[in-house]
């Protein structure tokens, strides 16, 4: 992740201002990729951080966007950080939105910068059978889910506390699928590394994936929750 990151960081051609925004940028890194799973770091970032986007922004993968959800779903974005992914879905039309982060600060900060939309502090892998956030149409991750392997030494073999987290994390999102509900994961991480996670057998759903970027390729999964 803190890789991955960086690299973000350095795709943008370096003006003075791109420069000054890297070096910005580079001052909220932690000092180790565990720290991408403390609640603190991440509070303590979004203190000073007003926006990044994780596997590119919404303007990069629209046409997918457009393809796997409708104007009138119910859509819940997972982990939103300070994201513009839902802000920028809001002015598209698609304005059934909620979104949820573990921390605080926020949350906090993004219901005042966009009031127009819901925001709940919660944690995604704690959330099977949430009656207060019901259940939706579309489940969107974008990055979210790769910061649970930040741990693992080897992306061959995740450890057991991760493949514990992404479980719990799957069935809260499962469990909160409509029927005919699609979960939608943005991510850099290959299929061979990713599907044997969305993949379970008490799991009624089909799922595919395309790709995006130039380049570098990112990966857009889907996964269609069958109908009874």
């Amino acid at each position: 992740m803190l890789f991955i990151e960086m690299c973000t960081m350095g795709l943008a051609p370096q003006t003075l201002q791109n420069r000054t925004e890297t070096m910005e940028r580079l001052s909220t890194l932690p000092g180790h990729n565990c720290d991408y799973l403390s609640k603190g770091y991440w509070n303590l970032r979004y203190i000073s951080e007003d926006n990044f986007e994780w596997c590119k922004g919404y303007q990069e993968f629209k046409p997918l966007i457009t393809k796997y959800v409708g104007k009138n779903d119910r859509v819940l974005i997972l982990g939103c950080g300070n994201s513009s992914l839902g802000a920028e879905m809001f002015s598209d039309g698609f304005q059934n939105i909620i979104n949820i982060d573990f921390s605080e600060v926020v949350i906090e900060k993004m219901t005042k910068r966009y009031p127009q939309m819901q925001w709940f502090c919660k944690d995604m892998r704690t959330l099977e059978g949430d009656a207060d956030l019901g259940q939706f149409d579309v489940i969107i991750e974008k990055g979210t889910l790769d910061v649970l392997f930040v741990k693992d030494k080897s992306p061959w073999e995740a450890s057991p506390t991760t493949k514990h987290d992404m479980k719990r994390t799957t069935d809260s999102i499962y469990s909160l699928l409509r029927p005919g509900g699609r979960f939608v994961s943005v991510t850099f991480t290959q299929p061979h590394f990713r599907l044997k996670y969305y993949q379970h057998e008490e799991y009624k759903w089909k799922i595919n994936y395309e790709t995006f970027g130039e380049g570098f390729h990112y990966f857009f999964y889907v996964a269609t929750r069958e109908c009874p």
